[in-house]
């Protein structure tokens, strides 16, 4: 006979515990989808793999989009998106402005597998004038790079020790402004 000792909920999740060692956790929000390794590449086009991705198992990986302007990236956002267990790279996506209206609320960006070593790499975004991600405020493994984004305001402003405590003083931030 299984008796309920308590039952609790706890950022849209059921969680019940039965008999004190039995715990089950029931997720309650039905727009939860888990998707894997997300590669968006050579046309914005490719960002509609992010659909209602709330987790990503997995690294996301924006590059090489040559032919894209800012007007292309004006209505793309992906509010879903909370987590990412890999790594973040962006390189060479042209005409993106803003990582922040594309992902208003990543949250963590856990570092299980790196890109050599960090969890964050922007290189080589042209276009791009901040990063704008104010609900990141974890990455649990790996560093950041940011480097080459002649545009990129404010990343020095950034404590990125305070937002990847395992990776304190490993950072590699280069600002170069060319207006």
């Amino acid at each position: 006979m299984c008796y309920l000792v308590f039952a609790v909920i706890f950022n849209d999740f059921l969680i019940l515990n039965f008999k004190k060692t039995e715990v089950y956790k029931i997720n309650l929000n039905l727009n939860f989808k888990v998707c894997g390794n997300i590669d968006i590449r050579n046309s914005v086009k490719q960002f509609s793999k992010l659909e209602r991705c709330t987790v990503v198992e997995g690294y996301v990986q924006i590059v090489l989009i040559d032919n894209g302007t800012p007007k292309d990236y004006e209505n793309l956002t992906f509010p879903d998106l909370r987590e990412i267990t890999d790594y973040l790279l962006l390189f060479r996506a042209i005409g993106l402005p803003s990582l922040g209206k594309l992902f208003p609320n990543l949250s963590v960006i856990r570092g299980r597998i790196l890109f050599h070593d960090f969890a964050l790499v922007v290189y080589e975004m042209l276009q791009l004038q901040q990063l704008a991600l104010k609900n990141l405020t974890d990455i649990v493994r790996g560093a950041v790079r940011i480097e080459k984004n002649p545009k990129l305001c404010f990343v020095e402003t950034i404590d990125w020790d305070r937002i990847a405590k395992t990776a304190k003083n490993s950072h590699f931030i280069h600002v170069s402004y060319f207006h």
